[in-house]
């Protein structure tokens, strides 16, 4: 699993970057995930900066086959 990840999404008016810092295998069918979602309008992404940051754990399961999010905290 590579965790040197970065994930974008975009709501109105501004963009939200999950920064994934660490991966830990709890067994063979759940992950826990360390990272950081970073906020930043318009005006951060051209003078640099952000709107703001906020740390996330959350588990990754295997359930039937498909990977899906857990234990958001």
């Amino acid at each position: 699993m590579n965790t040197n990840g970065l994930v974008r999404f975009i709501a109105v008016g501004i963009v939200l970057l999950l920064v994934i810092v660490s991966v830990q295998k709890e067994d063979d069918t759940s992950y826990t995930v360390n990272g950081k979602i970073i906020g930043m309008t318009s005006v951060e992404m051209t003078q640099g900066g952000n709107a703001g940051e906020t740390s996330i754990t959350f588990t990754l399961k295997k359930v039937k086959g498909t990977w899906l999010i857990d234990e958001v905290k």
